[in-house]
């Protein structure tokens, strides 16, 4: 765990499995492996409303209200998380048409049965404050701003690429294949392409493609 930050999941992460359908004591449990503890908007739980009857929302509130306070007991950073798998609300029916896809290989997306989707689309800051209202402004502020900020700090910025570039050299195959320009042979090799394929003189489309 050295160098890491682990955090819990979704609606599929162990915390929330623990906090829907186990008792307390396996929620604390599963809470206790992770530095950081994510709960998702309710609508982010929104196909669990069937499941759950006519106070389904409600009862998802309930159940983010005691992560978040299970958590906090064990010191854990709660943060909100809009778990985005698309930009804008309008985009949900990209992902509507792949879950109502069979999947490669046989089988089909786990949310397939269900005739209410998650919302998952990129948040603002104040549709996110709007989501969590129902646990008070303080504590809302405390998981969209607060401690996603304070999440932000504990990580070491990292660069994924280097500055400097890796482009072949001209001579880099010299030795290895006789090359002595790969610029000139690589020129070299589509001209010669380009004869067997369209003879010697060439539509001018293709030379201007060329």
């Amino acid at each position: 765990r050295e160098n890491l930050i682990l955090s819990s999941g979704g609606y599929k992460g162990e915390v929330f499995e623990a906090a829907l359908n186990q008792r307390d004591d396996e929620l604390k449990a599963a809470i206790d492996y992770y530095d950081v503890v994510e709960v998702q908007p309710p609508t982010g739980y929104k196909h669990l409303f069937e499941d759950l009857g006519e106070n389904g929302k409600e009862v998802i509130e309930g159940i983010i209200h005691k992560i978040i306070t299970f958590a906090k007991e064990k010191n854990k950073i709660v943060i909100a998380s809009g778990d985005v798998h698309y930009m804008d609300k309008s985009d949900s029916i990209y992902r509507n048409i792949y879950i109502r896809t069979p999947q490669v290989g046989g089988g089909i997306h786990d949310l397939y049965r269900y005739s209410e989707m998650p919302e998952l689309y990129f948040r603002t800051t104040d549709e996110m404050l709007k989501a969590f209202s129902f646990l008070g402004d303080e504590l809302a502020h405390e998981i969209v701003i607060t401690n996603t900020n304070k999440l932000n700090d504990m990580i070491e910025p990292i660069k994924a690429f280097p500055s400097e570039l890796f482009s072949i050299q001209d001579d880099a195959f010299k030795e290895t294949l006789g090359v002595e320009s790969v610029a000139l042979e690589v020129e070299r090799l589509v001209k010669e392409k380009m004869t067997q394929l369209y003879g010697e003189n060439p539509h001018p489309i293709i030379l201007e493609r060329v």
